[in-house]
């Protein structure tokens, strides 16, 4: 499909800032994820946007599917339309890697699936480490106790997000977050806070 799509996005209205405006958020650590945001046009207006894949560290492609499958479902969740992209392929037909891909082909690619804006990221790091202790047997006043195994998941994360403008490619949003070692928690549900932080201050009113 070509152009915006009918009946989805009219007029994109795009409220500026005076400037562009620099958020960051706690310190990573425990439970916490470190965000370092500019803000520089909140998606008012906003109704589609094109994601295209994230790429994730070198040898786990895996992870930046997943990454892109939660960032979806956090921008759907927050009422926008999402559309993730296709690679474009080069001149072989190879896909081309998420972070070759210009803004301005990306741009297209938004365009033709009736967007208003284009999201594009990477996850740099996403780091699972995991550590098992078996059940022992312990003297405890004069007895002997049976102490549970005990597997315990210790997650990093680091990823960068940015927002372009369809039509005139500039830059609306962009961040970094970083997450851990977060012990304890699900690797999933480490990541999917880390994507959702980062998104948070676009929306912030």
């Amino acid at each position: 499909m070509t152009g915006r799509a009918a009946g989805a996005l009219a007029v994109v209205l795009l409220t500026a800032l005076p400037a562009a405006a620099v958020v960051q958020a706690s310190r990573a650590g425990d439970d916490r994820v470190a965000v370092q945001s500019t803000l520089r046009q909140r998606p008012a207006g906003l109704v589609r946007v094109g994601l295209l894949p994230l790429q994730g560290p070198p040898r786990d492609d895996a992870s930046g599917g997943l990454a892109t499958d939660l960032l979806r479902r956090e921008l759907e969740r927050r009422g926008l339309r999402v559309a993730v992209l296709p690679l474009p392929p080069d001149a072989g037909g190879t896909p081309i890697p998420a972070p070759l891909v210009s803004p301005a082909r990306a741009a297209a690619l938004a365009r033709e699936a009736g967007a208003g804006a284009v999201i594009t990221g990477r996850l740099q790091g996403f780091d699972v480490e995991t550590s098992a202790r078996p059940a022992v047997l312990a003297p405890r006043a004069g007895a002997l106790v049976a102490l549970p195994g005990e597997n315990r998941v210790r997650t990093r994360v680091k990823l960068t997000l940015r927002v372009f403008d369809v039509d005139t490619g500039a830059v609306m949003y962009e961040a970094s977050a970083r997450a851990g070692p977060v012990v304890g928690r699900a690797a999933e549900d480490v990541l999917r806070r880390a994507l959702s932080a980062a998104v948070a201050p676009w929306f912030s009113p």
